[in-house]
């Protein structure tokens, strides 16, 4: 009797282990909800469970019954952002990481794109959404041409008192109809503020165009950006690049190895295009090691006394050190800096004297002689002094980071370089970035109406959209570069030998009749990351097509693994 316990207690035992064992789901199909699924997959695993998103799975996966809500710590992985795209049909947010009230899941989300995610409601997130004491790791995504216009904060990602970690990741392309159009940290409980580290990564061309401030980031945490560049960013009030304030949260922000450049507080906007800080006293605010260049506030009307183009600071305390406050423009004597707070710091550079930098390691009135924008090597674009440049070796030893903004190692006791990248030592060999940047696909293509006639004369893109004739065209590109279109027209084929649908010809008389598509023309346009748009006249090689059935297909010219995407069409007389 005694045995037959034991043994049956063992079998329990085993049997617990065996469903404790983590498993890897694989999608089998694009569908959004049938057995197979991502949605379906995503319901049943357990916690410590893998679903994966293979290569062969056709992309997008569209969404078309709301948010995949994630309750247990799992992984989602993809083949690649290119490869693997999550759409939201512009219909509701596409992740939604929630918890039950008791357990709190852990998440991690990678290589893949989440685009097209859409919500006007409560907490925000068009693309993810993260919920109270939840924990989200995004690695190595593209999260672009979200939105939550008419609603709530974080048009790309939205933490709400949870932890967020973002690394190797693009943000690009995103809209809020609050603050943060990339990324918000969000506090609704002083006792729980959100905690937020972003790590070698892109923020760019994000807005929030309604009078609101965090154009690419918005914290009121405590967040951490490193080695990351925050550029081409807009917002509507405050903070074009970057802005972080108390609001309930301590509003604490470390800026370390990273360049915030061509962000955009304009004519409208009341505080710094680059960075703007409203912390209080007590919220740590410290920027280490950055380069913040090139940002634009806004100048002087009679409505508003405009605000300045580089870093606005309303905190005291905020420690700047290492730093390049250079080439920014906005409110006249405030270009690079206001003057509400002085900052406290040493060892930076300015190329004027509107930052009232006063300790004497610091270089004002000093061109920082930087090179553009580009790849000098590492995960993220930079800008880069030039041999001669006075921020090389300027800076304080004591302070230097571990790396600069490329990852490459500092070796004390010699001073690193001012700003967020030291030329004292070689860089990595020159990568055109995490893979979102390095494959430059398209992940969606509509055409409304799909049914239309063609315009009588011009070219094949109208140069004014508000037409009788012709077509809208819209579609997503992970990054910009141009796009090639290509019209195709059916034709009558036969299945050859090999299973190819081909032309009949005297070689290929018989076989099993398919439709051919046959190209009938093309044309190409530059394209921006995220959203595109432009008014197809329905005409090629500037002739106008025949009534009858066409495809539309597209392809990122600059791709390192092109993908077509298509579409359908008709044109009536």
């Amino acid at each position: 009797m005694l045995a037959r316990l034991v043994l049956c207690s063992l079998l329990v035992l085993a049997l617990g282990a065996a469903r404790a064992e983590a498993q890897t789901f694989t999608v089998s199909n694009s569908s959004d909800a049938d057995p197979g699924s991502l949605r379906a997959l995503v319901a049943g695993a357990g916690d410590g469970d893998t679903v994966l998103i293979p290569a062969s799975i056709t992309s997008p996966i569209v969404l078309t019954s709301g948010a995949v809500v994630i309750k247990k710590s799992i992984t989602i992985t993809g083949a690649g952002a290119s490869l693997s795209v999550v759409d939201g049909n512009n219909a509701d947010r596409v992740f939604d990481v929630s918890d039950d009230g008791v357990t709190h899941p852990a998440v991690t989300i990678a290589d893949l794109t989440i685009t097209h995610g859409k919500t006007t409601t409560l907490p925000g997130g068009g693309g993810v959404v993260l919920r109270d004491s939840d924990t989200l790791h995004l690695t190595r995504v593209l999260v672009t041409a979200n939105s939550t216009i008419g609603g709530d904060a974080g048009g790309g990602v939205s933490d709400r008192d949870g932890t967020l970690t973002i690394d190797h990741s693009t943000i690009s392309g995103n809209t809020s109809g609050s603050d943060g159009g990339g990324v918000a940290t969000i506090t609704l409980q002083v006792a729980s503020a959100p905690l937020a580290t972003i790590s070698d990564s892109t923020v760019s061309g994000n807005t929030t165009p309604f009078g609101r401030s965090g154009g690419g980031i918005a914290n009121t945490g405590t967040m951490t950006i490193e080695r990351s560049t925050i550029s081409g960013n807009t917002a509507g009030r405050g903070g074009g690049g970057v802005v972080s304030q108390n609001t309930l949260g301590p509003g604490a922000l470390t800026l370390v190895d990273s360049t915030v450049t061509g962000n955009h507080a304009p004519t409208g906007g009341f505080e710094g295009g680059g960075v703007y800080i409203n912390a209080g006293s007590a919220g740590g605010v410290l920027l280490l090691n950055d380069t913040v260049v090139g940002n634009t506030g806004a100048p002087d009307t009679m409505m508003h006394p405009g605000s300045s183009g580089g870093i606005a600071n309303r905190s005291e305390g905020t420690m700047i050190f290492n730093t390049i406050v250079a080439g920014n423009s906005g409110k006249v004597g405030s270009d690079n800096c206001d003057q509400f707070v002085p900052l406290i710091g040493d060892h930076n550079l300015e190329d004027a004297d509107t930052c009232h930098f006063q300790a004497p390691g610091n270089l004002v009135n000093t061109d920082p002689l930087l090179t553009a924008l580009g790849d000098n090597g590492g995960p993220t674009l930079t800008l880069q002094p030039i041999p001669n440049s006075p921020a090389i070796g300027a800076a304080d030893a004591a302070r230097c980071p571990a790396t600069d903004q490329r990852g490459v190692p500092y070796f004390a006791p010699n001073p690193c370089d001012i700003g967020a990248v030291d030329t004292a030592r070689p860089g990595p060999p020159a990568i055109a970035g995490p893979p979102p940047l390095a494959e430059a696909a398209i992940s969606r293509l509509g055409m409304r109406p799909s049914k239309f006639a063609a315009a009588g004369r011009g070219g094949s893109i109208a140069r004014k959209h508000r037409r009788r004739t012709g077509t809208a065209v819209s579609y997503t590109q992970l990054v910009a570069g141009k796009t090639g279109f290509v019209v195709r027209a059916p034709r009558r084929g036969v299945r050859s030998q090999a299973g190819k649908c081909v032309r009949r010809t005297r070689h290929h008389r018989h076989g099993r009749r398919c439709t051919l598509f046959v190209k009938v023309g093309g044309f190409s346009r530059g394209s921006s990351a995220g959203a595109n748009r432009f008014h197809f006249t329905g005409r090629v090689r500037r002739h106008k097509l025949r009534p009858g059935r066409y495809r539309l297909d597209a392809t990122a010219t600059a791709a390192a693994k092109r993908r077509t995407v298509r579409h359908g069409f008709r044109i009536v007389p």
